[in-house]
């Protein structure tokens, strides 16, 4: 075994929106390689509720039998967590979950199609990256 560290990323819910609509696109690829074992995902019981209320949204196209499949396989391959509450002001409140998670791991990313969501001042510690280059790094 060696010594490097696991590669931790959080998941922003629109890269897997844009994963189902556009399997075969960048986020498509970056949610196959957190299937296949290449980073872990981090999550919380919010991050969970805010993917699975946004994917069954009537406004998406998903069957709700993809969309359990795909939080039942971020639930085994993910490392699931529970986070203390942190003081931030953020430019979307719903982004708290996911900066919380980010940086009570230390994760090395948050992958997200939306960075101004996502100020760097809270990042202490990880990065907020867009789909394309998280996928530069994973080579």
């Amino acid at each position: 075994m060696s010594g490097r560290r696991v590669l931790l990323a959080v998941l922003d819910t629109n890269v897997l929106v844009s994963a189902m609509l556009t399997p075969q696109g960048v986020c498509g690829e970056v949610l196959r390689q957190a299937l296949a074992g290449t980073y872990g995902v981090a999550y919380d019981a919010r991050i969970l509720a805010e993917y699975e209320e946004v994917l069954r949204r009537p406004s998406f196209p998903f069957a709700w039998v993809d969309v359990e499949a795909l939080l039942e396989v971020i639930r085994l391959v993910g490392q699931p967590l529970l986070v203390p509450r942190r003081q931030l002001r953020l430019p979307d409140e719903s982004d708290r979950p996911f900066i919380e998670v980010a940086f009570a791991i230390r994760a090395n990313f948050l992958v997200t199609c939306n960075k101004r969501h996502f100020p760097e001042q809270v990042g202490q510690g990880y990065t907020v990256i867009g789909p394309s280059a998280f996928l530069d790094v994973l080579g």
